[in-house]
């Protein structure tokens, strides 16, 4: 394994990152993070309905969230399997949904009403994210400083969606210009920290954070304890969020890969004896999705459960990639720039990365089932890269370094 190298340049406060406690400005960041993003609701909340309507606690895709407090309801009631309740068909409960169980969980405990509890596992489950990816920059960055912009990209970056909100309205309204402000109006397909306005969204990448730093971490273990953590951690991830699942199987089977695209693209000897020891690390947590295909095959047989994945199916807009200048802003060149030059970064790390935005980015421009439901997954790995372009750039050219010090 390489290690990354030190940029040119580095001052005296560009120390090392040592040990497990993150700095204080870290952990204000991750507590910042939850407040801000519970805005929404605290605004909705606090706000006067119009005449004839009533808050219901959730700010945003009302009837989705009805449908998740049925889920809650049951999962406040110990069960495991759930049920359609908004269904007269018979059925027999299928439904393995671990969030809304958490949240029934709390329900339970706190005696919260479920918008509430469902909005403090929300802004739980950001902290713990943003403590994640402080620890996953470690991954990649040696420097305190690389560690911090990384992580500030990760937790706060985006792009310029916003700018649809300067055009005129009635411009907006006209036939075919209505999509400028998706955006806006979708704004947690787009980034990290909009994401964490989605509860369900936050356990995928979370998580999936886990796995990688277990998958990647220089730590002494038992390979017996790593195989059994990666096993246990891909059902686990996909039956918290399916589509985080599958963008999570797809990018570690891209990893176990990753040695043979690198052979590949410097037009190399296969390398059988790396990519098959890839492919060995990475297997405990392939074999996991046999799990995942016995659940399927046997809740497929409930007709509720087959008539909902069909229509799941059916349901299949995506992004185009062209949106991505506009969506991603600067973390777009700025991610070129950190692929053009990632032969820097440590090896595992770099394929990870590679790996994760590739799966990510193949899953969310699919025409063919719900592209947009893996938006989500794309900024994390994209603002890694931008970090990394930043900080090969500074190396790279005086003028970055005298621009960075001004």
């Amino acid at each position: 394994m390489t290690k990354a190298r030190r940029p040119a340049g580095q001052g005296a406060d560009e120390k090392p990152s040592s040990g497990w406690r993150p700095p204080v400005f870290v952990l204000v960041l991750a507590l910042l993070a939850p407040l801000m993003t519970s805005l929404p609701a605290v605004s909705a909340a606090l706000r006067q309905p119009p005449a004839g309507k009533v808050f219901l606690g959730f700010p945003y895709m009302v009837t989705d969230h009805l449908q998740y407090a049925s889920f809650v309801r049951q999962g406040e009631a110990g069960r495991l399997l759930m049920e359609d309740m908004f269904t007269t068909e018979p059925q027999r409960p299928s439904f393995i949904l671990l969030y809304f169980g958490v949240v029934g969980a709390v329900v339970r405990v706190t005696g919260l009403a479920v918008p509430l509890a469902w909005e403090l596992m929300r802004a739980i489950g950001a902290f713990g994210l943003m403590l994640a990816a402080w620890y996953f920059t470690g991954c990649f960055f040696e420097r305190k400083a690389e560690r911090i912009l990384a992580y500030v990209m990760i937790g706060f970056s985006g792009g310029l969606g916003w700018l649809a909100g300067l055009l005129p309205e009635d411009l907006l309204k006209r036939p075919g210009y209505g999509f400028l402000t998706d955006p806006a109006h979708f704004q947690w397909n787009w980034s990290t920290f909009s994401s964490m306005l989605v509860g369900l969204w936050i356990p995928p990448l979370l998580l999936f954070l886990l796995a990688s730093m277990l998958l990647l971490s220089r730590r002494r273990m038992p390979e017996a304890l790593r195989a059994a953590g990666l096993f246990a951690l891909g059902p686990l991830i996909w039956f918290f969020h399916p589509h985080g699942g599958n963008v999570a199987y797809f990018t570690i089977g891209l990893f176990g890969l990753m040695p043979a695209f690198d052979a590949l693209w410097k037009l190399e000897p296969f390398p059988w004896r790396k990519t098959l020891g890839s492919i060995g690390r990475v297997l405990p947590y392939l074999l996991s999705f046999g799990v995942v295909v016995a659940y399927l095959l046997w809740a497929s047989k409930d007709a509720v459960f087959a008539a909902g994945g069909e229509g799941a199916a059916r349901w299949n807009p995506a992004y185009s990639v062209f949106w991505y200048p506009l969506t991603y802003g600067l973390l777009v060149p700025l991610a070129a720039l950190g692929i053009r030059w990632c032969g820097s970064m440590p090896e595992r790390p770099r394929h990870l990365v590679l790996s994760w935005l590739a799966a990510a980015v193949i899953l969310s421009v699919n025409p063919l089932f719900s592209g947009v439901k893996y938006q989500f997954m794309v900024h994390l790995p994209l603002a890694v890269l931008s970090a990394h372009g930043i900080v090969e750039l500074r190396r790279r050219s005086a003028w970055a370094r005298r621009a960075a010090t001004r």
